[in-house]
């Protein structure tokens, strides 16, 4: 019975941890394409020759929030944790990035 008991409680847990990474994956899907579309409509608000500056640094802050999230996964580096980790830090970090383009438009 304790066999039963313990075998449905794990099968429990990895069903709830994929739905949550499932769900996170979505979250993180949602909130980049936020992300592009107000980038979008920010590059289409700039003077021509200043569009591409705003490229570069969007393509510069995509490196740093990448290397960012990723260092601070560290506690769960190799773990279950890591990958929800990294997409908890990516909506972060996105959901600010997003704030100050908001506030530039």
């Amino acid at each position: 019975m304790k066999t039963v008991l313990l075998i449905f409680l794990l099968s429990a847990c990895i069903y709830a941890d994929a739905e949550m990474r499932e769900k996170i994956h979505d979250d993180y899907q949602a909130i980049n394409k936020k992300l592009n579309t107000t980038l979008q409509k920010f590059i289409q608000s700039l003077p021509k020759e200043e569009r591409q500056n705003l490229i570069n640094a969007q393509k510069a802050w995509v490196k740093y929030r990448d290397a960012e999230c990723y260092f601070q996964s560290y506690p769960m580096r190799d773990g279950t944790g890591e990958y929800t980790m990294v997409l908890s830090c990516l909506i972060e970090l996105t959901d600010r990035r997003i704030s100050l383009l908001n506030r530039n438009l």
